[in-house]
């Protein structure tokens, strides 16, 4: 993808001391001087994208309740980092490379959190007297902010159910220290969101392993499924009492913030929705607090218009995905790659308020689409060429 890109991007990932915007700042300069080849990777979704963008950024602007600065960030970052990943995908024709690529980015993306939370479990154990674990750039995030930079480690399993024979045994056992390491920063920063995430995209993946292999192999995963399933149900005892699951000691059961109300969020979304209507030019956070949807604190902020487009940007967006899951000369390890990423992005886009919580996880998800985009692009001009041969 080329040095300088990358070092940008890594910078915005790493948001040193949280002035990884200024990064992003330069990555649209860069773009910038691409020229006129910045246009030929505009298209419906990059023109959606945009006018949600400055739709959005304008209707923040009247209560900047983050800073001035992210006036420009919230117009600008989606729409750039989109037109990123397009870029990226180019320049690669291989998609083994490009996923690769991907999961070296997840890893940048994640290596704050798991250095800060690491750090923390090493000095003071996962007795948990408070979820909220201190940064290594000296501030203190709360335990779901800090955790949404895992979720992309959380799908390495599903990731190596489909590439483990094809990938070098050093990658292996690298990918796997690191979800290693990010499980033990999930239970001590009491995530159940990424415990989630972890077990549906494995399940989703098995499913997708299902669909393409032979009969005799189909048997030989149930069977497989079954005992594993078995042996955990069997063996498997968990004690929140214990220090190791102390952050979740509570959490479970609550009637307020139980699994039963996805954390407490249920009565907010309800309330949002009623709001939606009640309120469709946006309305105060003090009303009942963030919705933990990004969706529905995209509508209290940026209006039902902005919350309009978002929904027909995420429609299009998972038609692409669709569409590239169903392309048979994609090989399955980057489609399994694709499917699972989605849904990692779209379980922490429902429970999360995005835009104003983890921006970062949105322009992810942007460059990420932009990658998808480029790439199903690439596969269309291999078929132009076979038929001209």
């Amino acid at each position: 993808m080329g040095l300088v890109p990358f070092i940008l991007l890594s910078g915005y990932m790493i948001d040193p001391m949280h002035y990884g915007f200024i990064f992003g700042y330069f990555l649209l300069i860069y773009l910038v001087f691409l020229g006129k080849d910045i246009f030929q990777l505009t298209d419906k979704s990059s023109t959606v994208l945009l006018l949600f963008s400055l739709i959005y950024a304008t209707f923040y602007a009247f209560d900047p309740t983050s800073g001035i600065q992210y006036i420009g960030i919230y117009a600008v970052f989606p729409f750039s980092f989109y037109l990123l990943g397009k870029h990226i995908s180019s320049k690669f024709k291989d998609s083994n490379d490009l996923s690769n690529l991907f999961l070296i980015i997840a890893v940048i993306y994640s290596s704050i959190a798991l250095i800060s939370v690491l750090s923390n479990i090493i000095n003071y154990g996962f007795i948990a007297l408070d979820r909220d674990v201190p940064s290594i750039w000296g501030n203190t995030q709360n335990a779901t902010g800090t955790a949404v930079y895992l979720f992309a480690n959380m799908c390495i399993p599903a990731i190596l159910l489909f590439s483990f024979k094809t990938r070098k045994k050093l990658y292996n056992i690298i990918l796997i220290a690191i979800y290693i390491a990010s499980i033990a920063c999930v239970l001590r920063l009491g995530s159940r969101t990424q415990i989630i995430i972890s077990l549906l995209t494995l399940i989703a993946s098995i499913l997708f392993l299902f669909t393409s292999v032979s009969a005799k192999n189909k048997i030989l995963i149930v069977i497989g499924v079954l005992v594993i399933t078995n042996v955990v149900i069997s063996y498997l005892n968990l004690d929140f009492n214990s220090d190791l699951l102390s952050a979740y000691a509570g959490r479970m059961e609550s009637k307020e913030y139980g699994a039963a109300t996805a954390g407490g969020r249920t009565q907010r979304w309800a309330l949002s929705i009623e709001y939606l209507f009640k309120e469709p030019l946006g309305w105060n956070v003090k009303e009942f607090g963030l919705s933990h949807n990004l969706w529905l604190d995209v509508a209290r902020t940026g209006t039902i218009i902005s919350f309009i487009l978002l929904i027909i940007y995420t429609i299009i967006s998972l038609k692409n995905t669709f569409g590239l899951l169903q392309n048979k000369l994609e090989n399955l390890a980057f489609k399994n790659q694709v499917l699972v990423y989605t849904m990692g992005f779209m379980l922490q886009f429902f429970v999360e308020p995005i835009m104003e919580g983890s921006l970062e996880l949105f322009t992810f998800f942007c460059m990420f689409q932009g990658a998808i985009n480029g790439r199903i692009k690439t596969l269309e001009s291999i078929t132009t060429d076979d038929h001209t041969i």
